[in-house]
């Protein structure tokens, strides 16, 4: 893909799958998904003009610029190495020159800086501690308060809640027991009341009335209804009677009269008719009797003559069944009485093995009782020697942790006194280091002054002295000057690097140009 992008800048998709025949195109499209996001290669393909394009002119993001721009910088790096290797070379050069004249320093003040930041970073670490030890012993606390006032809340929801849910039961209670009254007075409201009853309750008739209609109905209404049921009733009774006396008073009477010549002579007739029934009856279940009676004396004849034989095999029969009897008689007697004798012993048996039992039983919750309050006075003796030890411990932990401390505190103290004699030792040195320098400038700057001095006063011999009134100076020793001057012009950092790592050779410089100029010096007047 990287190698298609970099030559084409678009291709037709029949061109790419020739080029890339081995595989299919489905595959070849997810190989350039794949390289279009591990490489940041910018590939569309449009598939209504059958087109792979490279490259999103009108896409310009990070993504997808991000590799390109590696690559350019890469391949300018590699130019420029190319181009001006001398300039790269000296440049690094000049760079490593300017770390080298000020590394002792640099060195100095990262250790110093390193120093600091790790004594900052401990004090922090042990302010921090100390602060989440203080915020962590606050959260408790007031967690504990927290947990102990919701546990208060519980507390108390519980206890209104236990004594919500007793007002409820009583109510339901209350409820229950009133429902049932009236349900009872409903009943036998219903009982006295006939079906044409126009009796109402709460609206309702009193025969529609069901129990989920019990909720609603109070017992001063169903109190009241049966009053007035009570009231219409005994009034519908008096309005009754009131009609009947006047009934029987007129109506009645003059039937009754009328009825009772003609109640006489239907009852003779009745009597008269039942009298013929009844006879017709008798002569007609006679003549049945008559026949079976002639019917079984026949059969009487006819078996009279079995009946001795019938009665010497049942004789026989019934003595062995006699004896048979009498002896399963006597053996379930005997069974019997043996069953009811060996009953009472197994009761017997049975209440001793009771009384036996429970006299075991209480004898084991005897020693049960007396091994738990012994294992509970275990168990406290174990509880005070485990709460004593604990508090030994503590206390022998506090007192470790305290020495902990003090040791941490004398380590510390011990650092940094040797920090502060390590650092006043680093000081001394660099200051006699300077000094040092010093004088080796002085003494180097030394011989430069005695070169410099009046010609007048230097010795009259020698090849480069030089008197007052002479046209000029020699011209050798001019440009050596000169050239010693712009060296010492153009190079004091370097001279002063070759004094801090070269002290030895600089003395016998030193005393070299001493040497040199001694003649001079005793030569003038």
């Amino acid at each position: 893909m990287k190698q298609l992008s970099e030559v084409y800048i678009s291709m037709t998709i029949e061109d790419f799958e020739r080029a890339a025949s081995i595989v299919p195109f489905n595959i070849a499209e997810k190989w350039m998904a794949n390289a279009a996001r591990a490489q940041g290669i910018s590939i569309q393909i449009n598939y209504i003009q059958q087109a792979i394009v490279f490259g999103a002119p009108r896409k310009l993001d990070m993504k997808s610029m991000r590799q390109p721009l590696i690559e350019i910088g890469f391949k300018l790096q590699q130019a420029m190495q190319r181009v001006a290797a001398d300039e790269l070379q000296k440049k690094d050069k000049l760079e490593k020159a300017h770390l080298l004249t000020n590394i002792r320093e640099r060195m100095d003040k990262e250790t110093k800086t390193i120093r600091q930041r790790k004594e900052e970073i401990e004090r922090r670490k042990e302010e921090f501690e100390r602060k989440k030890q203080i915020q962590e012993k606050e959260a408790n606390e007031k967690l504990r308060k927290q947990e102990a006032a919701e546990a208060e809340q519980e507390r108390l929801r519980q206890e209104v809640e236990r004594q919500r849910r007793a007002v409820d039961r009583e109510e339901q209670k209350r409820k229950e027991a009133e429902i049932a009254k009236n349900k009872e007075m409903l009943e036998q409201m219903k009982k006295l009341a006939d079906q044409k009853s126009n009796l109402k309750v709460a609206g309702k008739k009193i025969t529609d009335i069901e129990e989920e209609d019990l909720d609603n109905i109070s017992f001063d209404q169903i109190e009241k209804a049966r009053e007035a049921h009570i009231t219409r009733e005994r009034q519908d009774k008096i309005r009754a009677r009131k009609m009947e006396n006047k009934r029987v008073d007129h109506l009645a009477r003059a039937l009754r009269e009328e009825e009772t010549p003609l109640i006489d002579d239907w009852a003779d007739q009745i009597e008269a008719s039942d009298a013929i029934l009844l006879g017709e009856a008798e002569k007609r279940n006679e003549g049945e009797q008559r026949t079976k009676h002639e019917k079984d004396v026949l059969e009487k004849t006819v078996l009279l003559a079995y009946q001795s034989a019938k009665d010497t095999w049942a004789s026989s029969r019934l003595d062995d069944r006699t004896e048979e009897f009498e002896a399963k008689r006597d053996s379930q007697t005997r069974r019997l009485t043996q069953k009811v004798v060996d009953n009472k012993i197994a009761r017997a048996k049975e209440r001793m093995l009771t009384d036996q039992k429970d006299r075991e039983e209480r004898d084991a919750a005897e020693q049960q009782a007396y091994e738990t309050e012994k294992k509970e006075k275990e168990d406290n003796r174990r509880r005070l020697a485990e709460e004593e030890r604990e508090v030994e411990e503590r206390i022998e932990r506090e007192e470790r942790q305290r020495q902990d401390e003090e040791s941490r505190r004398e380590e510390k103290e011990r650092a940094q006194e040797a920090r502060r004699e390590e650092d006043e030792r680093r000081q001394r040195a660099e200051e006699k280091r300077r000094q040092k320098e010093q004088e080796m400038e002085d003494r180097a700057q030394q011989p430069k002054q005695e070169r410099a001095a009046p010609v007048d006063k230097a010795p009259g011999g020698g090849a480069g002295a030089w008197r007052r009134g002479d046209p000029a100076p020699p011209a050798s020793s001019a440009p050596a000057a000169a050239k010693e001057e712009e060296g010492s012009w153009r190079r004091p950092a370097a001279r002063e690097e070759a004094h801090k790592h070269a002290p030895a050779a600089t003395t016998r410089s030193e005393d070299a140009g001493s040497w040199r100029a001694a003649p001079r010096a005793a030569a003038a007047p």
